[in-house]
């Protein structure tokens, strides 16, 4: 288990922005991999400081595919608001 800070390090030693923001949105938002890939801009409300989660990318065949959750369940996951921005 990683420490706030630790969390922080490894998302700050990213090469790309974009890639420490997946990684806090994985670790604080306790995201699948698969889910985070499928989020879109309109998942995001930045005023209540949450993230709908309601599709899953999945590789068929060598074709990337996006379609429901793991669990054919959407729900809502509150992030720590010092990293978004509105």
């Amino acid at each position: 288990m990683l420490s706030p800070a630790e969390v922080d390090d490894l998302a700050s030693a990213m090469k790309h922005p974009l890639d420490g923001t997946l990684v806090r949105v994985l670790v604080y938002g306790g995201l699948r991999i698969s889910e985070a890939s499928a989020l879109q801009h309109q998942d995001l409300d930045a005023s209540s400081h949450t993230v709908r989660v309601h599709r899953s990318v999945r590789d068929a065949s060598g074709h990337i595919e996006v379609g429901d959750t793991k669990t054919y369940a959407a729900r809502r996951v509150t992030l720590p608001n010092r990293w978004l921005v509105n």
